[in-house]
């Protein structure tokens, strides 16, 4: 989500500058909470927050396999269609990986739980290789233009939802116009579609 919103704000704001730094999510509030960072996007729920996070947006997950997998044909995956298959998956103690085998488990459906890997990226880096099918987040769509990999709903859904972490009394002039950017493309993003035009021909 970040890089199309970056790039928005450099058309309004030129003369601001912007570091996007990665880290791992447990991370981000420790860098925010101490200076290091004037804004953190996470994904939520995040523990040990001395700032209450801004939710921002909420997406389902998706399933995630090879191009030329049997799932290209169908609109949707559900559970327990992954049943008895190869599954990538995140690491143990994960908030995500906690979720979906949670979800698995209730249901009594068994994965081959063979590779698993840290990032959304990584885990569809193995997918696209063929060491099985997984379930990622929503709001990697760049992932999606890898004609290697192919994307569908998951079945039940799972909302994961971005957040935005900033001690909002305490911003630089330039980092409160960012925060406010945010929020409005945010807004945007949310807003209700309108249905196209009905031409009559």
């Amino acid at each position: 989500v970040l890089p199309d919103i970056l790039a928005r704000f450099r058309l309004k704001y030129p003369d601001i500058s912007i570091s996007l730094d990665s880290q791992p999510q447990d991370r981000i509030p420790d860098w925010v909470s101490s200076g290091r960072a004037d804004i953190g996007v996470v994904t939520l729920p995040v523990a040990n927050v001395s700032v209450n996070p801004r939710a921002l947006i909420t997406r389902p997950a998706l399933c995630v396999f090879p191009a030329d997998h049997a799932f290209v044909a169908r609109d949707s995956v559900a559970a327990s269609d992954l049943a008895d298959l190869p599954f990538v998956s995140f690491p143990r103690g994960t908030p995500f990986r906690f979720e979906i085998d949670t979800l698995f488990d209730r249901a009594g459906i068994e994965r081959q739980m063979l590779t698993e890997a840290t990032t959304h990226e990584a885990v569809c880096n193995l997918v696209a290789a063929g060491l099985g099918v997984s379930i990622v987040s929503p709001f990697s769509p760049h992932l999606r233009r890898d004609p290697a990999l192919a994307f569908r709903p998951f079945l039940p859904a799972i909302p994961i939802t971005i957040g935005m972490i900033a001690d909002e009394d305490d911003l630089s002039v330039a980092a409160q116009a960012f925060h406010r950017f945010v929020l409005d493309e945010v807004d945007r993003l949310n807003a209700p579609q309108s249905p196209p035009p009905s031409v009559p021909t």
